[in-house]
């Protein structure tokens, strides 16, 4: 496995010339400091390569850094791990903190959903993957 460090994000103008305050940037890295985020390459889902995780934020005058530890696999093994480590990620993610909402969404969509259908990791969304479902919609 390769190790590196970098900066995450910073209180400076970014590449969308957005500025972070420092109150964003302390509650960033408060609200996922023991967050494990999955890296993928070029942003594919289907393709991770990694994962990364927030080590501190560090302050000078004038200039505030959330620091990161990102992680390569490069072993079969490593790969493995990194997938089991993916999948209970996405569970928190897209099944426990939106059970509520998976719920709703289930109970609205009643008989229409087969025996295989599974929650869809879509980003801010609650979706439900299932083949054929708009047909029997």
């Amino acid at each position: 496995m390769e190790n590196y460090q970098g900066v995450a994000m910073t209180d400076g103008i970014n590449r969308k010339n957005h500025i972070m305050p420092l109150s964003t940037i302390i509650k960033a890295y408060h609200n996922s400091w023991n967050t494990v985020f999955p890296m993928n390459l070029g942003h594919d889902r289907t393709k991770p390569i990694g994962y990364t995780m927030l080590t501190g934020v560090y302050m000078e005058p004038g200039k505030a850094y959330v620091t990161n530890e990102s992680s390569i696999m490069e072993s079969k093994e490593e790969h493995e791990e990194m997938i089991k480590m993916i999948k209970a990620s996405d569970d928190k993610i897209f099944c426990e903190e939106r059970k509520e909402e998976l719920d709703t969404l289930v109970r609205r969509l009643g008989d229409v959903l087969s025996d295989k259908s599974r929650v869809a990791p879509v980003g801010q969304a609650v979706a439900i993957k299932d083949k054929d479902i708009v047909y029997r919609l």
